[in-house]
């Protein structure tokens, strides 16, 4: 499914991301209760503030999960910190490593100075 649905999740839709998979174990079960339980019904609306700082990272080039979908979100989380990476899809981490390292780097900082 990774494999298929790699022009939707990565900035390079030729990408193949067969390297990232090897000897890489899933455990089906607990991805279905995942995705298929939790995720579906999680409302940040009805919980309680998430009081514990947030880093989020975005790709612009998403198309499995489209940055978007996060703008009615982000006031409902006072500690976010949202990166949008340009040159990223689903993973910025990878696609990205040192811009995205660095601000990791960065919002870590910041965090140790207020605290």
């Amino acid at each position: 499914m990774y494999i298929l649905n790699s022009p939707r999740g990565f900035f390079d839709y030729k990408f193949d991301p067969t390297i990232l998979l090897k000897d890489t174990y899933w455990n089906m079960g607990v991805l279905n209760h995942i995705f298929g339980n939790l995720m579906v019904t999680y409302d940040l609306k009805q919980d309680k503030p998430i009081e514990a700082p947030v880093f989020l990272s975005l790709g612009k080039q998403d198309y499995m999960v489209p940055f978007t979908i996060w703008d009615d979100q982000k006031e409902k989380i006072p500690t976010l910190s949202l990166n949008l990476f340009e040159k990223s899809g689903h993973y910025p981490f990878f696609e990205e490593e040192e811009l995205f390292r660095s601000k990791v780097i960065d919002w870590l900082e910041k965090l140790k100075i207020k605290n």
